[in-house]
């Protein structure tokens, strides 16, 4: 039984640790990042067709501010897709192997992990309702520079 338990227990952690380890091994690297740079730039490259011109270019997003909002939405939304996918298989392990070994430990382990994942999935639809009225509420205006009063401005202060 206790056997069960630990490598119920090492199974919870290489699947929290080894995703983490290879990740960090695979986009630490600086050759990694200067090989992938020059992939993207000779894929660049290679999309001008017949007007190659000598040298490197830069593409500038039309609006910098929501490119690297959608790039930060997306690193959120693949985090929590795979902690929801490890819940779930988590889950799915503990239901089988309490099934088939009928020991206690592994149907507390099923419900614990059960109740972890009804409750992030709760947590999830949260805030994606709260999303969706944040975008259906809050509408961004522009500004100019000039017309943003400063407070020590606003009272004669410098």
């Amino acid at each position: 039984m206790s056997l069960v338990l630990l490598l119920l227990l090492v199974a919870a952690w290489a699947s929290v640790i080894i995703p983490a380890m290879t990740r960090a091994r695979r986009e630490g690297s600086p050759l990694s990042t200067i090989g992938s740079f020059e992939r993207a730039m000779g894929v660049l490259s290679s999309t001008r067709g017949d007007e190659l011109v000598a040298g490197r270019w830069v593409l500038v997003p039309r609006d910098p501010q929501a490119f690297a909002q959608g790039r930060a939405r997306a690193r959120v939304l693949k985090r929590r897709r795979k902690t929801l996918e490890r819940l779930g298989a988590l889950t799915l392990a503990c239901l089988v192997l309490s099934l088939v070994t009928h020991f206690w430990i592994a149907w507390i382990a099923f419900i614990f992990f059960g109740a972890s994942l009804g409750g992030y999935i709760a947590l999830l639809v949260s805030w994606q309702r709260r999303r969706a009225e944040r975008e259906r509420v809050v509408r961004h205006m522009p500004y100019a520079e000039e017309d943003f009063q400063y407070p020590m401005a606003a009272r004669g202060g410098r």
